[in-house]
């Protein structure tokens, strides 16, 4: 297999730096590195288009449940405001975009494109046979194997998806093919030795890192490279909502034949590093993991939390300098230490600090229900320390109004926000 980045052949065993290098039967894992450029995958597992896809029809993933209607509605809470200009510009014009989505799922996402652009038309793909027929019953979308590029498209939506799929820089290549001129390319993908989000969570580890559905691997930098080598420009970028996400347009002359290409030295040395972190976070040898790998948040926060007794000892505005914003700085892209730094002005009563930082969180990953909590908690409890009757009155009606909000765009958490408004009704007058 040669190398989809740049198609070099000649590829070095890294199986080393998962935690388990062999299979149960005894096998290799069959992790390898490019010694050309960097770029990581596994070449002997996923050799044909047509093994990928049969994989994805039967086995990637079980039929749809309730906890995929949760997820789908995170994504959705942040598509619309990374596409909000877009969105304002279709409507404003009274334009009826054509809009693709790669890889939709059971369609959640295409069904909300229908409800927020009048008019648009929309259609996706979908390999899972059971993804397929959930849209169908539920969106009456009729999702197909592969899109058609003979059609010009007004979006093209790929959100974690190209690092399952097996030429990326074809399929980019595609996309831009199928992009009206002023088209867009709306994709996310996941990257690799970075940051070590999302280490330490339930379910989480190295092999969850290094799973073999993700065949492609790649840094910030690689897959910035390759959407340019595509002729795509990058006209939006976030890297704090949900991974790596931008949004993209065709420029006429810019495709280039350079390839990016990473030291893979220096690569195999992140790899060593990012398990060496990750077995000390094991260990709760938290400030020996943050030593190894500064963005680790799980190990920062844990560090941020051994110090709490601080808190109480030094008072915020210390506390705040030297734990706070070094954690933060550490962590520029985790909304987790947000949501820690909201929490810790709130055990303190700073509510000014602990509404700002937990409407940072919100900017960073819009409608994330920890926060929406966190505000919500943040007004009951200023109006619990309010002696003046109208202002607690003003309290209690944005906590009930945080709580419309959150139980609005998140079905995860509906029934506990109808007990909330029930019991916040309770302690308003009636006007």
């Amino acid at each position: 297999m040669k190398c989809p980045n740049c198609n070099y052949e000649s590829w070095e065993s890294v199986d080393w730096a998962r935690f388990k290098e062999k299979k149960e039967d005894g096998s290799a894992q069959g992790m390898h590195i490019c010694t050309s450029c960097g770029f990581v995958t596994y070449p002997s597992k996923w050799d044909t288009k047509e093994n990928i896809l049969e994989h994805y029809r039967k086995d990637y993933r079980k039929p749809p449940t309730v906890n995929n209607l949760f997820t789908g509605q995170r994504k959705n809470n942040f598509h619309i405001p990374f596409l909000k200009d877009q969105i304002s510009a279709w409507n404003e014009s009274e334009q009826k975009p054509l809009i693709c989505e790669i890889g939709a799922a059971f369609g959640l996402s295409l069904h909300m494109f229908r409800q927020v652009v009048p008019g648009c038309e929309v259609y996706g793909t979908e390999i899972t046979d059971s993804y397929k027929r959930v849209a169908w019953h539920e969106f009456k979308l009729d999702l197909v194997d592969d899109f058609d590029d003979t059609k010009k498209h007004d979006m093209i939506m790929s959100y974690k998806v190209l690092e399952h799929q097996l030429d990326p820089h074809k399929e980019l290549l595609r996309y831009a093919k199928a992009l009206k001129e002023d088209g867009v390319l709306y994709i996310s993908v996941p990257t690799w030795f970075g940051s070590m989000v999302n280490f330490g969570l339930d379910g989480f580890d190295l092999e969850y890192y290094y799973d073999p559905n993700h065949i492609n691997m790649w840094t910030v930098e690689m897959f910035e490279s390759m959407l340019s080598r595509a002729g795509f420009e990058i006209i939006k970028r976030d890297h704090q909502m949900y991974g790596d996400t931008y949004l993209c347009k065709v420029v006429k002359d810019r495709k280039t034949s350079v390839v990016f290409k990473e030291d893979f030295t220096e690569i195999k040395n992140k790899m060593r590093l990012i398990k060496n972190a990750a077995i000390l976070f094991m260990d709760q040898k938290y400030d020996d993991a943050v030593a190894i790998w500064k963005d680790f948040p799980s190990a920062q926060i844990a560090v941020a939390e051994s110090k709490r007794k601080l808190l109480a000892e030094r008072g915020w505005p210390w506390f705040e300098q030297n734990v706070v914003l070094p954690l933060l700085k550490a962590c520029p892209n985790s909304v987790d230490a947000v949501i820690l730094a909201t929490d810790f002005a709130m055990r303190v009563k700073s509510w000014q600090d602990a509404t700002k930082y937990a409407q940072m969180a919100l900017d960073m990953k819009p409608n994330n229900s920890s926060s929406m909590v966190q505000i919500i908690n943040i007004y009951e409890q200023m109006s619990l320390h309010e002696k003046d009757e109208s202002t607690k009155i003003q309290y209690l009606k944005k906590c009930r109004d945080a709580c419309h909000h959150l139980m609005s765009v998140s079905d995860a958490n509906r029934f506990e926000m109808i007990s909330k408004i029930y019991f916040l009704n309770s302690k308003i007058p009636k006007e």
